[in-house]
């Protein structure tokens, strides 16, 4: 995979989970991939699927600005505004890591969010 299909594959990440395709985005990980999410960290492809099928309790839209890749890492950056699980309004700055194995997994992928991470469980 080269860096313009990362990238691509990245940016359609967003579309993706907005719309709510969990087992497509499962389907990005390796099975020892890590994702750092603001100040938590799930390690291996169970965490991953346990944050992603039961803890991540946020509804809306990514409007990304920036993808970009160096040699194995690609980097994106946006906006997320949408809803928590209380129907509360979320608005959160973010920029995203994603590291890819050679095969084109995402071995580890870390969120950097302008708040932590408990905001968007809620």
């Amino acid at each position: 995979m080269n860096a313009s299909e990362r990238e691509a594959l990245v940016a359609e990440y967003y579309q993706r989970i907005d719309r709510g395709d969990v087992d497509w985005v499962l389907s990005l990980f390796a099975p020892e991939a890590v994702y750092d999410r603001a100040e938590t960290s799930y390690r291996g492809l169970a965490q991953i699927t346990e944050f992603y099928q039961h803890q991540r309790g946020i509804t809306g839209v990514h409007e990304i600005d920036t993808v970009a890749t160096h040699d194995l890492t690609t980097i994106a950056q946006g906006v997320f505004d949408g809803r928590g699980r209380d129907g509360s309004a979320r608005k959160v700055g973010f920029a995203d890591s994603w590291r890819f194995t050679l095969g084109g997994l995402v071995l580890h992928r870390k969120t950097f969010l302008a708040i932590g991470s408990q905001y968007v469980r809620e």
